[in-house]
């Protein structure tokens, strides 16, 4: 691999393949050790993050790396995730990334030092890719749920304007429950589809 591979549009820099075994071999310990040791989300944050950092293969690495983090989620009982759809989405992915891999980009060009990356990823911010993947993890389960109900209790879905029209709430303010997760929502096409009975119930005061 080149030391000079660089990854469109993103601003990680892959180690030469000189090292890149050394870094695969750690990335592959530290999936297998660190599993059940942390908090589910940081953990799939950072094994991501490192995979993409290391970008073993001239291609198909994003690809590769996301079909890694859905097999885990798979593990841990979890739907799979979208972390890339629209424009919008890959730009918040990619800076995701970048906001992780800055305090590994700086290891890449240096030869492999296990200690050296070990204290770079406990010190590393993946509070955004764990957003995002939080996120996935809703629209999927908010999507199963009202397949179910669809199905067991033949609710019959009807555009979330409507829905929030019916409960005296502003298109505005139905869009921004939905995306705060104050109300479970399925997007079908370019819009938003729920139920009266989907408002989750809020606690006083809150």
């Amino acid at each position: 691999m080149d030391s000079l591979m660089r990854i469109t549009g993103a601003k990680i820099v892959p180690p030469p393949g000189l090292f890149v075994n050394d870094w695969m071999t750690f990335f592959e310990e530290y999936v297998t050790q660190r599993f059940s040791r942390e908090g589910f989300l940081n953990f799939l944050a950072r094994q991501h993050v490192l995979f993409e950092t290391v970008h073993p293969f001239d291609d198909g690495n994003g690809r590769t790396g996301r079909i890694i983090l859905n097999y885990l989620l798979i593990s841990g009982g979890y739907p799979p995730v979208i972390l890339k759809g629209d424009e919008e989405n890959k730009k918040k992915y990619y800076r995701a990334l970048e906001q992780g891999d800055s305090v590994l980009r700086r290891l890449t060009e240096i030869p492999f030092s296990r200690q050296d990356v070990q204290m770079a990823l406990e010190g590393m911010n993946v509070s955004s890719l764990e957003d995002l993947i939080s996120e996935g993890l809703r629209t999927n389960f908010d999507r199963i749920l009202i397949r179910l109900l669809e199905e067991r209790e033949q609710i019959k879905l009807e555009p979330a304007q409507e829905v929030g029209k019916a409960l005296n709430y502003s298109p505005d303010s139905i869009r921004t429950l939905i995306s705060r997760g104050k109300f479970i929502a399925v997007k079908r096409g370019k819009e938003w589809f729920t139920h009266e009975t989907l408002l989750l119930k809020q606690n006083k005061g809150k």
